[in-house]
Protein backbone atom coordinates (compact mmCIF):
# COMPACT_ATOMS: atom_id res chain seq x y z
CA UNK A 1 0.00 0.00 0.00
CA UNK A 2 1.22 3.49 -0.86
CA UNK A 3 2.10 5.81 1.96
CA UNK A 4 1.75 9.57 2.44
CA UNK A 5 -0.19 11.62 -0.04
CA UNK A 6 -0.41 8.79 -2.60
CA UNK A 7 -2.12 6.62 -0.05
CA UNK A 8 -4.55 9.39 0.82
CA UNK A 9 -5.38 9.86 -2.89
CA UNK A 10 -5.93 6.13 -3.28
CA UNK A 11 -8.27 6.01 -0.27
CA UNK A 12 -10.21 9.22 -1.16
CA UNK A 13 -10.68 9.37 -4.95
CA UNK A 14 -13.88 11.46 -4.70
CA UNK A 15 -12.00 14.23 -2.87
CA UNK A 16 -9.46 14.36 -5.68
CA UNK A 17 -12.29 15.14 -8.13
CA UNK A 18 -13.59 17.88 -5.83
CA UNK A 19 -10.15 19.41 -5.47
CA UNK A 20 -9.66 19.31 -9.24
CA UNK A 21 -13.04 21.00 -9.79
CA UNK A 22 -12.25 23.70 -7.21
CA UNK A 23 -8.88 24.34 -8.82
CA UNK A 24 -10.49 24.56 -12.27
CA UNK A 25 -13.07 27.06 -10.94
CA UNK A 26 -10.29 29.22 -9.48
CA UNK A 27 -8.39 29.20 -12.77
CA UNK A 28 -11.55 30.17 -14.72
CA UNK A 29 -12.32 32.98 -12.24
CA UNK A 30 -8.76 34.26 -12.41
CA UNK A 31 -8.76 34.22 -16.22
CA UNK A 32 -12.15 35.98 -16.28
CA UNK A 33 -11.09 38.77 -13.93
CA UNK A 34 -7.77 39.19 -15.74
CA UNK A 35 -9.58 39.50 -19.08
CA UNK A 36 -12.14 41.93 -17.64
CA UNK A 37 -9.39 44.09 -16.14
CA UNK A 38 -7.59 44.16 -19.50
CA UNK A 39 -10.74 45.25 -21.39
CA UNK A 40 -11.75 48.74 -20.24
CA UNK A 41 -14.96 48.67 -22.31
CA UNK A 42 -16.12 45.54 -20.48
CA UNK A 43 -15.43 47.23 -17.14
CA UNK A 44 -17.28 50.33 -18.32
CA UNK A 45 -20.28 48.30 -19.52
CA UNK A 46 -20.32 46.28 -16.30
CA UNK A 47 -20.38 49.43 -14.17
CA UNK A 48 -23.01 51.08 -16.39
CA UNK A 49 -25.34 48.05 -16.19
CA UNK A 50 -25.00 47.98 -12.38
CA UNK A 51 -25.73 51.70 -12.13
CA UNK A 52 -28.69 51.36 -14.52
CA UNK A 53 -30.28 48.77 -12.21
CA UNK A 54 -29.84 51.10 -9.23
CA UNK A 55 -31.21 54.17 -11.05
CA UNK A 56 -34.20 52.27 -12.47
CA UNK A 57 -35.08 50.95 -9.03
CA UNK A 58 -34.97 54.49 -7.60
CA UNK A 59 -37.23 55.83 -10.39
CA UNK A 60 -39.93 53.15 -10.04
CA UNK A 61 -43.40 54.21 -8.95
CA UNK A 62 -42.44 57.87 -9.05
CA UNK A 63 -44.38 60.41 -11.12
CA UNK A 64 -42.46 62.05 -13.95
CA UNK A 65 -41.01 65.40 -12.86
CA UNK A 66 -40.65 68.53 -14.99
CA UNK A 67 -37.93 67.67 -17.57
CA UNK A 68 -36.87 71.29 -18.13
CA UNK A 69 -36.20 71.65 -14.41
CA UNK A 70 -34.31 68.34 -14.28
CA UNK A 71 -32.08 69.32 -17.21
CA UNK A 72 -31.41 72.80 -15.81
CA UNK A 73 -30.33 71.30 -12.48
CA UNK A 74 -28.15 68.73 -14.24
CA UNK A 75 -26.43 71.39 -16.35
CA UNK A 76 -25.64 73.42 -13.23
CA UNK A 77 -24.14 70.37 -11.47
CA UNK A 78 -22.24 68.79 -14.37
CA UNK A 79 -18.47 69.25 -14.42
CA UNK A 80 -18.38 69.45 -18.23
CA UNK A 81 -20.40 70.89 -21.14
CA UNK A 82 -23.39 68.75 -22.09
CA UNK A 83 -24.81 70.16 -25.32
CA UNK A 84 -28.41 69.40 -26.36
CA UNK A 85 -30.10 66.57 -24.44
CA UNK A 86 -33.26 64.57 -25.14
CA UNK A 87 -35.85 65.87 -22.63
CA UNK A 88 -38.02 62.79 -22.92
CA UNK A 89 -41.50 62.64 -24.44
CA UNK A 90 -44.93 61.14 -23.68
CA UNK A 91 -43.70 57.63 -24.60
CA UNK A 92 -40.49 57.89 -22.57
CA UNK A 93 -40.52 60.63 -19.92
CA UNK A 94 -37.30 61.75 -18.29
CA UNK A 95 -37.55 60.45 -14.72
CA UNK A 96 -34.33 61.61 -13.09
CA UNK A 97 -30.89 63.02 -13.69
CA UNK A 98 -27.79 62.95 -11.52
CA UNK A 99 -24.06 63.40 -11.52
CA UNK A 100 -22.12 60.16 -11.46
CA UNK A 101 -18.69 58.68 -12.01
CA UNK A 102 -17.62 56.12 -14.60
CA UNK A 103 -14.29 54.41 -14.06
CA UNK A 104 -13.05 57.37 -12.04
CA UNK A 105 -14.19 60.03 -14.55
CA UNK A 106 -17.01 62.54 -13.97
CA UNK A 107 -20.26 61.59 -15.66
CA UNK A 108 -23.94 62.42 -15.71
CA UNK A 109 -26.88 60.03 -15.90
CA UNK A 110 -30.32 60.57 -17.41
CA UNK A 111 -32.98 57.97 -16.66
CA UNK A 112 -36.02 57.54 -18.93
CA UNK A 113 -39.11 55.38 -18.30
CA UNK A 114 -39.94 53.41 -21.43
CA UNK A 115 -43.04 51.74 -20.01
CA UNK A 116 -44.00 49.77 -16.94
CA UNK A 117 -40.80 48.48 -15.29
CA UNK A 118 -38.73 49.36 -18.39
CA UNK A 119 -36.05 52.00 -18.20
CA UNK A 120 -33.17 53.38 -20.20
CA UNK A 121 -30.16 55.08 -18.65
CA UNK A 122 -28.00 57.41 -20.71
CA UNK A 123 -24.55 58.02 -19.23
CA UNK A 124 -22.38 60.82 -20.60
CA UNK A 125 -18.75 61.49 -19.76
CA UNK A 126 -16.00 63.58 -21.35
CA UNK A 127 -14.82 61.41 -24.20
CA UNK A 128 -11.71 62.91 -25.75
CA UNK A 129 -9.76 59.76 -24.86
CA UNK A 130 -12.64 57.28 -25.21
CA UNK A 131 -11.97 54.35 -27.51
CA UNK A 132 -15.10 52.87 -29.04
CA UNK A 133 -14.51 49.29 -30.22
CA UNK A 134 -14.70 48.89 -33.99
CA UNK A 135 -16.20 45.42 -33.75
CA UNK A 136 -19.83 44.65 -32.87
CA UNK A 137 -21.16 47.83 -34.45
CA UNK A 138 -24.92 48.07 -34.93
CA UNK A 139 -26.16 49.94 -38.00
CA UNK A 140 -28.98 52.30 -36.94
CA UNK A 141 -29.78 54.52 -39.92
CA UNK A 142 -26.49 56.38 -40.56
CA UNK A 143 -25.07 55.69 -37.08
CA UNK A 144 -22.99 52.70 -35.97
CA UNK A 145 -22.70 52.52 -32.17
CA UNK A 146 -20.90 49.64 -30.51
CA UNK A 147 -23.50 47.12 -29.30
CA UNK A 148 -23.46 44.53 -26.52
CA UNK A 149 -25.96 42.62 -24.45
CA UNK A 150 -24.87 42.48 -20.82
CA UNK A 151 -26.91 40.95 -17.99
CA UNK A 152 -29.93 40.90 -20.31
CA UNK A 153 -29.66 44.64 -21.04
CA UNK A 154 -29.08 46.24 -24.43
CA UNK A 155 -25.97 48.45 -24.31
CA UNK A 156 -24.94 50.99 -26.96
CA UNK A 157 -21.65 52.91 -26.78
CA UNK A 158 -20.69 55.81 -29.05
CA UNK A 159 -18.96 59.18 -29.21
CA UNK A 160 -20.95 62.32 -29.87
CA UNK A 161 -19.15 65.65 -30.10
CA UNK A 162 -16.76 65.65 -27.12
CA UNK A 163 -18.76 63.11 -25.09
CA UNK A 164 -18.62 59.35 -24.70
CA UNK A 165 -22.21 58.11 -24.55
CA UNK A 166 -23.31 54.84 -23.02
CA UNK A 167 -26.95 53.78 -23.17
CA UNK A 168 -28.23 50.84 -21.10
CA UNK A 169 -31.80 49.75 -21.78
CA UNK A 170 -34.39 47.24 -20.64
CA UNK A 171 -35.94 47.42 -24.12
CA UNK A 172 -35.52 44.77 -26.83
CA UNK A 173 -33.15 45.33 -29.74
CA UNK A 174 -35.47 47.16 -32.18
CA UNK A 175 -36.98 49.36 -29.45
CA UNK A 176 -33.48 50.19 -28.17
CA UNK A 177 -32.45 51.25 -31.68
CA UNK A 178 -35.54 53.47 -32.00
CA UNK A 179 -34.87 55.09 -28.63
CA UNK A 180 -31.21 55.59 -29.56
CA UNK A 181 -32.37 57.62 -32.57
CA UNK A 182 -34.47 59.90 -30.34
CA UNK A 183 -31.48 60.54 -28.11
CA UNK A 184 -28.98 60.88 -30.94
CA UNK A 185 -31.12 63.21 -33.04
CA UNK A 186 -31.80 65.51 -30.07
CA UNK A 187 -28.18 66.64 -30.28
Amino acid sequence: MASGWRGWLFLHPWKVGGLAAALAALVVAWIGTTWLAADPVSRLVSQAVAEHAEYAHEAMHRPAPNPAQLLATLRSQAQFALGPLFPGDTEAPLMSTMTAELLGKPAVALVYRNGPERYTTLLLTPGADATIPTEDRLQIETFKPHHRVASGKQVLYWKQNDLACLMVSDLDGPATAAFFLKIRKAA
